[in-house]
């Protein structure tokens, strides 16, 4: 069976609305097999949410697919707007934090999950796959950020520098040009190329690949685009004690 099951037809499928609408029809007295054929739902699940109601049961319309999930819709809205409020603070969850978190939440409202989660005291890895595929949600490789960059980047700096640039432009109307607004953004770029992945046997140690060099230099690239829409080349930064003038000309 594949990790994802596609239906092959939609038989077992009905609408909400649709089954509500049917079911007041048949209190009202329409035969079951007319209103199935009206509002093209079956007749055993229409049949059985009208004696439901009968004896005074609680009906849910929706179709319960998820039944067999953990946690309902809310408690995973409210794992979803933690995950996402602690990215936001740049102190996001790994994959085995999420899972723990999911094992204590459902240990600690007495939630029926599988009994493995209390082997390895965390969540599955197919619960955690699935659960990101419901929320879209995905895993990322965050980008290092300093304690004090990330305290600096708030509302109060935010403001002030705009109102700084505000005044800018106010006292010098020919910055408003698109073409003399820049947007510089840096990345690090490695002389090293990283070898892509290779197969090899299972059990060895260390798998080595051939390079130029077996540490690359680290070289800072600056990537720099105009308010106009046009980019300038790249810069690239390259670390050297002693740099000679004959190093940038062109030959």
């Amino acid at each position: 069976m594949p990790r994802k099951y596609t239906r092959k037809s939609a038989k077992g499928l009905y609408d909400p609305g649709e089954m509500k609408k049917a079911c007041e029809l048949v209190l009202q007295g329409r035969s079951i097999r007319d209103v199935c054929k009206q509002y093209n739902v079956t007749r055993e699940t229409l049949r059985r949410k009208v004696n439901a109601i009968k004896a005074k049961k609680e009906v849910t319309f929706t179709p319960k697919y998820n039944h067999r999930q953990v946690f309902n819709q809310d408690q995973e809205d409210k794992i979803v707007h933690y995950l996402k409020l602690s990215c936001a603070m740049f102190y996001g969850l790994t994959s085995t934090d999420c899972r723990k978190l999911a094992y204590q939440t459902a240990r600690i409202n007495e939630m029926s999950y599988p009994s493995s989660w209390d082997k390895d005291g965390q969540a599955g890895e197919e619960w955690l796959r699935c659960f990101l595929l419901r929320n879209r949600l995905s895993l990322r490789s965050p980008e290092g950020c300093s304690l004090a960059r990330a305290s600096a980047f708030n509302r109060v700096n935010v403001k002030a520098f705009f109102d700084n640039y505000k005044k800018l432009i106010d006292k010098h109307p020919s910055l408003c040009d698109p073409s003399r607004i820049f947007n510089l953004d840096e990345t690090k770029t490695l002389t090293v190329v990283d070898s892509g992945k290779v197969i090899a046997p299972t059990g060895i140690r260390a798998v080595s690949a051939i390079q130029s060099q077996e540490r690359g230099t680290l070289v800072t690239t600056c990537c720099i685009i105009r308010a106009d829409g046009n980019s300038l080349p790249p810069v690239m930064i390259f670390p050297r004690v002693n740099y000679k003038i004959y190093m940038a000309q062109m030959r």
